[in-house]
């Protein structure tokens, strides 16, 4: 007999994410956007002479895609390919000089 309060592993909760993005996300401006959007934002191991973050979002990302952050430019550099559970994840860089991020585009 299932519990009311019984525990799924194989549900995920949005709201935890939700909240999470609310608590802790950060304002971010995808390609330029007047309209800011809520991203989770982490450092990441995968080299330590780049500076390579790793981020997470509700919010459609694409490599190409182009993050002002912080008041400074990041790429998305991975192939996030389709939203994982219910949010998009990927792997960014920051731009040293702003035209070559554009150039890119």
């Amino acid at each position: 007999m299932k519990g009311e309060n019984e525990l799924n592993i194989f549900e995920t909760i949005d709201s935890d994410y939700d909240y999470l993005l609310q608590m802790a996300g950060d304002d971010i401006f995808i390609n330029d956007e007047t309209a800011a959007k809520k991203a989770l934002i982490n450092s990441t191991k995968v080299n330590r002479n780049a500076d390579i973050k790793t981020i997470s979002s509700l919010s459609e990302l694409k490599r190409g895609d182009y993050i002002t952050w912080d008041y400074e430019k990041w790429l998305i550099i991975s192939e996030i390919g389709h939203k994982r559970f219910n949010y998009y994840k990927g792997i960014i860089q920051k731009c040293n000089a702003w035209d070559i991020c554009t150039c890119i585009r």
